[in-house]
């Protein structure tokens, strides 16, 4: 048996990644089929990956981690809740506040158009963004917590940076504007000095996460911000680019 296991969905793109791994597919369990002994290190990726094939089921998700009774658990994750408090983007912005654009409830901020923009709180891939009211009106017709609302910002270039336990991996992914909701990856540049120290400062807020996939926006005046931070980061295309497996550095 291996002493390591994934615990994810079949739409995570990095599952490949993870050969010495055993894996388990969230579609695939129950609360009865569940079966499995201890393990050194367990990993749940990526249950919120696209809802809508895949409604996390919070009861498996909390069995299938406690019987893989881990010695240690990526993240600290070792619940679902304890995952859904990380990938929340509000409550991101409690802890990383001055590094991000202004972030409300979706209840508690009026949309004014071209000055925000609407997402959903838990992460879904840079999917159901927001930009316009007519958007707004057909997707929400009634606005809700579950969504926030965040400043607009005038970005030059975005990046994913990952950090792998408190290490800042040197080269890093260039996606495309999300003017249209829709983010790829289009290459990699190794990062300036001021981009290392930024994700550092980030990685402070919060120490306890192992592996994280940083989203920062270079801003015209050149300023940094995070958009967000990824605690079930792709990396195929990273692995593409920068010819390194970040899972290997766990």
């Amino acid at each position: 048996m291996h002493s390591k296991i994934l615990v994810t969905t079949k739409n995570d793109l990095s599952v490949n990644y993870f050969s010495s791994w055993d894996v388990i597919y969230l579609e695939e369990c129950t609360s009865t089929n569940i079966d499995i002994l201890g393990y050194d290190i367990a990993y749940l990726r990526d249950p919120f990956n696209n809802p809508s094939v895949y409604t996390p089921d919070e009861a498996v998700i909390d069995s299938i981690l406690s019987k893989a009774n881990a010695k240690y658990y990526i993240d600290r994750v070792n619940s679902f809740a304890r995952a859904k408090r990380i990938e929340d983007k509000y409550l991101q912005y409690k802890t990383y506040g001055d590094l991000m654009p202004e972030t409300y409830l979706a209840t508690k901020k009026e949309f004014v158009e071209g000055e925000y923009i609407i997402k959903p709180r838990i992460s879904q891939r840079a999917k159901n963004i927001i930009f316009t009211k007519e958007e707004l009106i057909k997707k929400y017709p009634k606005i809700k917590n579950d969504l926030i609302i965040q400043k607009r910002m005038d970005i030059k270039e975005e990046l994913r940076v990952y950090i792998v336990r408190g290490a800042v991996l040197s080269v890093a992914c260039v996606k495309t504007s999300k003017a249209s909701g829709r983010v790829k990856v289009v290459g990699e540049r190794t990062l300036k000095r001021n981009e290392v120290e930024f994700a550092l400062q980030c990685y402070s807020k919060n120490k306890k996460l192992d592996f994280i996939g940083l989203d920062v926006a270079i801003l015209d005046d050149l300023s940094l911000k995070l958009i967000e931070v990824n605690r079930s980061p792709q990396f195929t295309r990273y692995v593409e680019f920068a010819h390194t497996n970040p899972i290997k550095l766990l």
